[in-house]
């Protein structure tokens, strides 16, 4: 699975100014490209929320924890029953194509909201499409009903 974390607002606006700066030629960022890892420190959470992230998933039995080198992104796993009880997110089988994935099916909780980090957007199996992009075969498609 993947645990996917916001930028704080500061770091989107840095970021989305380094963007801005990289494809302008007068900048002195002009094609200043980072490696996954310079991203990840300047626009990824400090290492103090990593571990505090990181030690949550491990109490909670979730295993093979992994953080992505932009720190936005860590991979672990875990089963169901794991996944409702820690983030009281409802899991759901859809079939995509033919074939069989798990996902959630509302937004997780997350248990950093009071905290400076920011809250989890999704969390997905890597099997799978993200649950933005797969529905059960049997959903109406919601952008057309509105």
């Amino acid at each position: 699975m993947l645990l996917l974390l916001q930028r704080i607002p500061e770091q989107e606006t840095a970021l989305q100014q380094l963007l801005e700066d990289q494809q302008n030629k007068s900048s002195a960022n002009y094609h200043a490209w980072l490696t996954p890892d310079q991203f990840g420190k300047q626009f990824g959470p400090v290492d103090a929320d990593i571990r505090t992230v990181t030690q949550w998933l491990a109490s909670h039995g979730f295993t093979s924890i992994k953080v992505g080198a932009g720190r936005t992104v860590i991979e672990f796993s875990g089963n169901v029953a794991s996944v409702r009880n820690a983030f009281h997110a409802e899991m759901h089988r859809y079939f995509v194509k033919g074939e069989e994935h798990i996902a959630n099916v509302s937004d997780p909780q997350s248990p950093w909201r009071c905290h400076r980090l920011s809250p989890v957007l999704f969390l997905f199996t890597i099997s799978g499409p993200s649950p933005t992009s797969c529905a059960p075969d049997h959903s109406i498609d919601r952008n057309r009903e509105q």
